[in-house]
């Protein structure tokens, strides 16, 4: 698909290529780099580049809710 400026000239664009991919049943993969980590400010974690999550890799600080000790 060709880049386009005009909304009537892409609008066309989009409508030929869903009609393509209508009729010839061609699998169709939207790559998307883009993830977003949600991660709590006590949690030590670094996002990777192949975007899996590794546990093992990720820890806590001793202010995180699930570790810290109360005060008495």
């Amino acid at each position: 698909m060709a880049r386009v400026t005009f909304p009537e000239e892409q609008e066309e664009e989009v409508r030929q290529m869903d009609q393509d991919i209508y009729e010839k049943a061609y699998k169709f993969f939207i790559y998307s780099p883009l993830t977003l980590y949600a991660v709590n400010k006590e949690v030590d974690f670094v996002p990777q580049k192949d975007t899996f999550l590794r546990p093992r890799e990720t820890s806590v600080t001793d202010n995180h809710w699930s570790v810290r000790e109360e005060k008495k």
